[in-house]
């Protein structure tokens, strides 16, 4: 009788290791953050309502998608925090030393739509703008 409790334990034991590993392997493939999910390419922004954007630029080539978080800062290497994170938005604040930092919220639509609120400081300056960016095409060049 205590050799089958041993069994059953051992049994028992076996699959919760099988489990936790099939866990382990899913949580290593999923992306890291919904941003992972975007496509790569030249995304361009349009303000929210109409009018000017009021980010700094009007189009960026993605290569690396998390620089959709600092469009304001987009040339520059910045740290950046995950604040929040679900699979269809993402809050990111970041630190550009000495050029100035920024919170983004970047909700997307589908891998090719997204809308970003971002606020934050350039230069000193105070900046704040609501676009929808769309993948429109490959880099130039």
């Amino acid at each position: 009788m205590i050799r089958f409790s041993h069994k059953k334990l051992a049994l028992g034991a076996l699959i919760s290791l099988a489990c936790g590993y099939t866990a382990i392997s899913y949580a290593q493939t999923a992306p890291a953050n919904m941003l992972d999910t975007l496509e790569h390419g030249m995304w361009q922004f349009r303000a929210i309502g109409g009018g000017p954007t009021g980010s700094a630029i009007d189009k960026l080539c993605v290569g690396n998608t998390a620089k959709l978080a600092q469009i304001q800062h987009a040339s520059n290497d910045c740290k950046q925090l995950v604040l929040r994170s679900s699979p269809n938005s993402v809050t990111i604040s970041y630190s550009c030393r000495g050029i100035g930092q920024g919170t983004t919220t970047i909700r997307k639509e589908s891998s090719r739509l997204i809308h970003i609120d971002s606020q934050g400081v350039k230069d000193s300056s105070p900046f704040a703008f609501n676009v929808e960016a769309r993948m429109v095409g490959a880099c130039a060049g």
